[in-house]
Order: structure tokens, then C-alpha cells, then sequence
């Protein structure tokens, strides 16, 4: 047979069936696993691996990442998170669609390269923007053009990683129509991708930064009609912890 067979491992199949055991499996050429077990492997392979009693399992889930910041590693690693957005902000000011696609093709095979096979990402918003202390929301320092979100979900699918595709809805940056047609066109994109890879789209909860509950309706409407789901971005610091607190409602 033409799989290749993993020997000498300490598998966790965290199957709820059976515990961590020593054994092996094989897998095929497309990657998928055609046998497990425990002791000495079977013979009639064309490939043997011994992983030396290394620990092998199933992927880990990334539930809240912003891949595209890879690139940006260490960047104003000593300031509060305000101060981080703003400063990722004025950086990406200057990028283009295509930088981001670059940035988030390393972010994705940085993920992968250790172990995480399957990620909720926040992609970089169209609209670049800084944290605007005095009133709590994010200023607009540039606006892309939606390539600049779906260069993003290119570079995901280009390193096959499975992923779920966050975008946020920018309605106090840019005109409610141009916020909601932007937004449907990343959701569209997604169905260019190999449905093996694509987890769906999600709504970039932003409500945290907006000025009026409004934010929420409209998020509200995008989850209702592409039937996506939203993460919201709470209480992530302790800075304007009562400005936060009082938009739950919201």
C-alpha cells in the first residue's frame, strides 16, 4: 500500500473512547488516517516513520487570533492595548492588499508550524483606524478597498489552514451601504475557497469602540443575513473598563 505509517508514538486520539496509548497510524497520500493501534505497526507500508515516542494528536484550535500581526511580532510589546491598536494602525496605513496577503500567509503557516490546524481569525479591517481615547472609537486613518480583506482570506487558503474569516463592519467609519456591501463581498469570496478549508464567515464584534447601540443593530442584520455568528472584543484591558461595561447592553 502506498500510505505511510507513523510507529513508535505516544497517540492522544481524544476520541472519548480510549486514552493516550503507544502505538502507530497510518495516513494516505491525501493525509487522511487509514489505520491506528496500539504496539508494533503492521507490515506492507511504503513508507515507515519513527517518530522516536513523540506525542501525536489532533490539530489544536485557535479561537481568537489576528493573523496578519505575525509580521508585526514585538511590535510596542510594552504598551497597553490602545496603544498597540494605534500603533498597528499608523503601520498598516502605508500596506496594500497584497501586503496583507503576505502577512497573512506567514501568520497562517507560523500557526501551523505549531500545531494549530484550525483558527478564528479577525482579519485587518479595510478601514485602518487608531483609538481615539477621548471618545472611546476608532478614527479611520485610511480605507482599502475590499481586496484588502479577501487578499486575506487568500493567503489562509493558500497556507491550508482551516479557518473562519472575522471581518469587521466599519458602520461609523464608512456609509452604512458601503460598510454592508464590502461586508458581503468577503462573504462571497469565502465560497472561492476549497469548502475543506473555509469554516465560514463570522461579524468582527466591534461594538466595544463604537459611539451608539446602533453598531450592534447593524451587526446584528449581517449575522441574520449570511447566517454567521459574531465574536465581540470586550473588556480585553483595563482601560476604560466602565465605558465598556456600560455598552453590554448594547
Amino acid at each position: 500500500m502506498s500510505d505511510t505509517v507513523f510507529h513508535n508514538a505516544l497517540i492522544v486520539p481524544v476520541d472519548g473512547v480510549r486514552d493516550w496509548f503507544e502505538g502507530w497510524l497510518s495516513v494516505d497520500e491525501k493525509g487522511i488516517i487509514t489505520g491506528i493501534g496500539s504496539g508494533t505497526a503492521p507490515t506492507g507500508a511504503a513508507n515507515y516513520r519513527d517518530l522516536g515516542g513523540a506525542l501525536v494528536g489532533p490539530g489544536f484550535v485557535s479561537a481568537h487570533s489576528h493573523i496578519f500581526t505575525g509580521g508585526m511580532r514585538g511590535t510596542a510589546a510594552c504598551s497597553p492595548l490602545y496603544d498597540w491598536v494605534s500603533t498597528m494602525g499608523r503601520m498598516m496605513v502605508g500596506a496594500e492588499a497584497d501586503t496583507l496577503y503576505w502577512l497573512t500567509l506567514s501568520g497562517a503557516l507560523d500557526h501551523i508550524s505549531n500545531g494549530i490546524t484550525s483558527v478564528y481569525n479577525f482579519a485587518q479591517s479595510r478601514v485602518v483606524s487608531v483609538f481615539d481615547y477621548e471618545t472611546s472609537t476608532l478614527r479611520a486613518e485610511r480605507v482599502h478597498s475590499p481586496e484588502f480583506i479577501t487578499r486575506q482570506i487568500d493567503g489562509m487558503a493558500d497556507a491550508g489552514i482551516r479557518f473562519v474569516t472575522s471581518v469587521r463592519l466599519d458602520d461609523e467609519q464608512l456609509p452604512e451601504a458601503d460598510a454592508f456591501d464590502a461586508f458581503g463581498v468577503a462573504m462571497a469570496h469565502l465560497d472561492t475557497v476549497d469548502p475543506r478549508l473555509t469554516l465560514g464567515g463570522s461579524v468582527y464584534g466591534a461594538v466595544q469602540w463604537s459611539s451608539a447601540a446602533v453598531t450592534a443593530e447593524r451587526e446584528h442584520e449581517m449575522m441574520t443575513r449570511y447566517g454567521v455568528t459574531n465574536q465581540a472584543h470586550f473588556v480585553e484591558t483595563a482601560e476604560q473598563l466602565d465605558i465598556q461595561q456600560n455598552k453590554f447592553d448594547w
